[in-house]
């Protein structure tokens, strides 16, 4: 499979999990906690299917905490269909980056 397919698929399978979210009645931090959750179980048990997620893998692998939630933040609105969905993020003077 070309890889670039299997990325695009696999953004595809993550907005319809975003979608069901939201349909769900999940708010932006609630779909962010679960996009986290998602990254830590793929990070430790599931080897990346091409180039792009073999990148995210090793992103979080050396990111902290809050580096993840911003990784999950950004995946969830790059999946997202409308404005919200993530949530934003304000710099916090000398602490980084916090979820608004």
């Amino acid at each position: 499979m070309d890889a670039d397919l299997a990325w695009q698929e696999w953004k595809r399978w993550l907005s319809q999990a975003v979608s069901a979210g939201r349909e769900a009645g999940l708010g932006s931090r609630e779909l962010v906690d679960y996009a986290e959750r998602v990254g830590d179980f793929l990070a430790r048990h599931v080897d990346p299917a091409n180039p792009q997620q073999r990148v995210l893998k090793e992103l979080w692998s050396v990111a902290d905490q809050g580096e993840q939630r911003a990784i999950a933040s950004a995946l969830v609105k790059l999946v997202g269909q409308a404005g919200d969905v993530g949530g934003g993020y304000q710099r916090d003077r000398g602490r980084g980056f916090t979820l608004s």
